[in-house]
């Protein structure tokens, strides 16, 4: 840029330049205005000079410097990124229970009477398709037994409730005997001494005969139902 201000600059003066004749007054005149247009110039070169100087000591531009770094940043980040081996996760190991079958029908319960030791109720476990159910008074007496069986007919007992004081009070036997088309429910009541009081008998589908009489009660003496 300097260079060809420079030229320019040479050749306006180069051009400037003419005979002069000293028994002319135009020529006296035209030399006077050259020689103050040369002065004018010489001082606007100077002024040039001067401000290309200090173009020249400005430090670069921010925005260049930056982009330098951005270009200069990523390759050393890769190199140290290809340097750093990468940590592998840590593999969570998780323990796992084994799950445990238990047969509900392989289990014995016991109940006791509240607050004491003394035996209410036993069910065995289920062996042969046969579980018994076993009641006791207070005295430690068997007093009544039910059996559930599934064979060719089948028999279910279900203890439907307690007394406050540990004694069985509801039982409920349902009975299919297989190739009948009739089932039959029987309904039994216990005191709180865990002895018989009554039972009622059901059958499904249901007939009238079975609502007039089906109503027995226990005879202690006897240890037998009968009707009322």
């Amino acid at each position: 840029m300097k260079n060809y201000l420079f030229i320019f600059i040479i050749g306006f003066l180069a051009s400037c330049k003419q005979p002069i004749d000293p028994n002319s007054n135009a020529s006296n005149a035209e030399n006077d205005t050259l020689r103050a247009q040369l002065k004018g110039l010489s001082k606007e070169l100077k002024e040039i000079k001067t401000l290309l100087e200090k173009e020249d000591k400005k430090p670069a531009p921010v925005n260049e410097i930056q982009e330098v770094k951005q270009t200069i940043a990523p390759t050393k980040v890769d190199q140290i990124d290809k340097k750093i081996p990468t940590e592998k996760p840590k593999e969570e190991i998780v323990k796992v229970k084994p799950q445990v079958f238990v047969d509900e029908r392989r289990k014995e319960k016991t109940y006791y009477y509240n607050k004491s030791k003394l035996v209410s109720l036993h069910i065995s476990a289920w062996k042969d398709d046969r579980q018994e159910f076993k009641l006791y008074d207070l005295k430690g007496d068997l007093t009544y037994e039910f059996e559930s069986n599934f064979k060719s007919y089948s028999v279910s007992v279900e203890i439907k409730s307690f007394h406050p004081n540990g004694a069985v009070h509801q039982v409920s036997v349902h009975t299919n005997p297989g190739a009948s088309m009739y089932m039959y429910q029987t309904e039994y009541t216990f005191s709180e001494k865990n002895e018989p009081l009554t039972k009622e008998d059901f059958t499904t589908p249901a007939r009238l005969e079975d609502f007039m009489d089906n109503v027995s009660t226990w005879n202690k003496e006897k240890k037998q139902w009968e009707k009322k």
